[in-house]
This record gives structure tokens, C-alpha cells and sequence, in this order.
């Protein structure tokens, strides 16, 4: 993993912060399908890898001994665990470092960060080989998906390949200057759209943003003072919602729920989710209350219409402030 060439120094602040778990006998560390952001290396015990296969059932792939490890892909990003991990005769027992304490020893180790970036950079390179070549040019604009603060965005097709669309952000440099891709007055972001493959939640489940004000500044106040500044209108969310809501958005990682020992059990445990088919949510199986009509990957209809950007381009900047960005 990202540990094999570190210095003993650099091994020994991480020993620190390793938290060691247990587990019984046919318990499961992970659950293949779910996110992950722990690391696993086993001190004690075996444990057994499975997969769910097309029939529901599961099979046994291998099994690990002490000193092997699992989960490393998590401490570089989302991960969506592959495979099932149980613990196996007599339980086991488990070392684990979660992203969020492995981040900040980035941050404070140099050559951790130096072989962290390089492995983070190398997948980089591999998942953006396919538009590498890729210009404004070959790209056709078919509508407006949105607009907000700094542009729009255009959903658009590759004109040499109708089968792949995308989201097409444009932002204004006298707005926000960042460099992504080419244009001298605008800059572009492109993004794949997920058609049937992804779900973007609302920010709450009023489906409206919580901290929001008039204006920018009363915005910060409001972000400043927290969650349990938040009104939500009972009408709307139940007392359980709001107390799950505020339990799982506290400034404070430590405080929040599914983040102490007993991890997403505890969200599982919640009120707010009693009767609730967490089995058919891992078998996919759920229906779900609304799924809208997608007739092709260039399908417009479930957004809102937007005129035309009738601004134009702003002026160049040629102040040349921005020469060594």
C-alpha cells in the first residue's frame, strides 16, 4: 500500500493514530457496493473476501491472515468496496485508518504526501487518457442545463460521437479565474453525465439549500453559526428527520453520527429509519419514488428552459495579473 517505502519516523505517527477494532465470527468489515473510507490491516484472526454473484448468493474469493490488508483504495478517494470482507473462525481483529486521519498526516509528513500525490496523480492520468485531445471544437451545444452565479451549463455532444454527451460549464474569468480549459474570456469545465447511474441528493430534504440568506454576507453568518441554527418547519420534516439532519451535519467529525465507533450502524439504528429495507437497498432491489424518463443520452426534458445568453463574452483582461496562475 502507500506505506511500503515510508521512513520509521513516518510509520510510527501513523501506528499512533491506527485504531484497533474487533470483530465476531461472521460479521461483516465491509459490504461490497458500499463506500468506504477506512483502511483495514489485520493484527489478529483471519478473514474471509466474498462476492455477491448474479444468483444472489455469495462467493468465497480467498481468505486473509494477520499482516495482510484490505480497503487501501479508500485512503485516495471514494471508495466503493468490491468485495465482501467477514470475519472468520474466532473473529478478528483489525488496525484501521480512516481518510480523514490519513489526510492530515499528508499534510504533516513530506515523504507521505510525496508518494500520496504521485499514486493520486498516476489515476488521475489513467481515467482522463480519454479526452486528452478532446477541444471546444468537437464538442455540438444542444440546450441550457442551468445557470448560476458564474455562467452555465450547456448540455453538449461530441460531434464525432452521438452516442456520448455531456455537462458543458462555462464560467465567466472576470467572475472566477480558474484554468481548466482553454478560451481566452471564459473558462470550461467538462463533466460526464450519469444518466440512470448516479443520484444527486437535494442539500436537505426540504430541497432547498439550509444556509441561505438575502445576501452574501448574512449567507457566511449563517454558515458560521451552524446546523442547530437551522428552523426546519415541522410541517415539512418530521421531529425524527430533523434530529437525524442535525446529528449528521455537526461542525465536529467526532460528534457526528456514524462517524464514532459504531459507524453507519448507528444511522442504521436511527428512528428515522425503522421498517426501512436496508437489504433491499444493498440487492438494488428498491423502487424508488420517482424515476424520470430518460429517452436518450441527449433527453433535455427533465430540466427547466433557460433563454439564451444574450451577455456575450466579457472583455479580455489583458492586465497580464494573471500571466504566472
Amino acid at each position: 500500500p502507500s506505506f511500503k517505502n515510508l521512513s520509521e519516523e513516518a510509520l510510527i505517527k501513523i501506528s499512533d493514530v491506527l485504531e484497533e477494532c474487533k470483530y465476531v465470527q461472521g460479521e461483516y468489515i465491509i459490504r461490497q457496493g458500499a463506500v468506504g473510507d477506512t483502511f483495514f490491516i489485520i493484527s489478529q484472526g483471519t478473514v474471509q473476501v466474498t462476492m455477491r454473484q448474479p444468483d444472489g448468493k455469495e462467493k468465497i474469493i480467498r481468505t486473509l491472515k494477520q499482516g495482510e490488508f484490505f480497503g487501501e483504495k479508500a485512503l485516495q478517494g471514494e471508495d466503493v468496496r468490491t468485495a465482501n470482507i467477514i470475519a472468520d473462525k474466532e473473529g478478528s481483529t483489525c488496525l484501521v485508518l480512516d481518510r480523514d486521519t490519513f489526510n492530515q498526516l499528508v499534510s504533516s509528513l513530506p515523504d507521505i504526501r510525496r508518494q500520496y500525490v504521485e499514486e493520486s496523480s498516476k489515476q488521475r492520468r489513467i481515467a482522463d487518457q480519454e479526452f486528452t485531445s478532446l477541444k471546444l471544437s468537437d464538442l455540438r451545444i444542444l440546450t441550457t442545463l442551468g445557470v448560476g452565479g458564474f455562467g452555465r451549463v450547456e448540455l453538449v455532444q461530441l460531434a464525432a460521437d452521438s452516442s456520448k454527451s455531456f455537462a458543458l460549464k462555462q464560467m465567466k474569468k472576470a467572475q472566477a479565474t480558474i484554468q481548466l480549459f482553454g478560451g481566452s474570456s471564459v473558462v470550461v469545465t467538462l463533466c460526464q453525465v450519469c444518466s440512470n447511474s448516479a443520484r444527486i441528493p437535494d442539500p436537505a430534504t426540504r430541497g432547498t439549500p439550509p444556509f441561505t440568506g438575502s445576501d452574501t454576507m448574512r449567507t457566511y453568518n449563517i454558515i458560521l453559526k451552524g446546523i442547530d441554527a437551522v428552523e426546519f418547519p415541522p410541517r415539512n420534516i418530521t421531529r425524527q428527520a430533523t434530529a437525524l439532519i442535525k446529528k449528521l451535519c455537526r461542525d465536529n467529525p467526532g460528534e457526528r453520527l456514524g462517524y464514532q465507533r459504531g459507524g453507519i450502524k448507528d444511522i442504521q439504528k436511527h428512528k428515522w429509519f425503522d421498517g426501512f429495507n436496508w437489504e433491499g437497498l444493498r440487492a438494488l432491489s428498491l423502487k424508488p419514488p420517482m424515476l424520470p424518463t430518460i429517452r436518450s443520452v441527449t433527453d433535455s426534458s427533465n430540466f427547466d428552459p433557460y433563454p439564451p445568453d444574450t451577455d456575450g463574452p466579457p472583455p479580455d483582461d489583458l492586465s497580464g495579473w494573471d500571466v504566472d496562475f
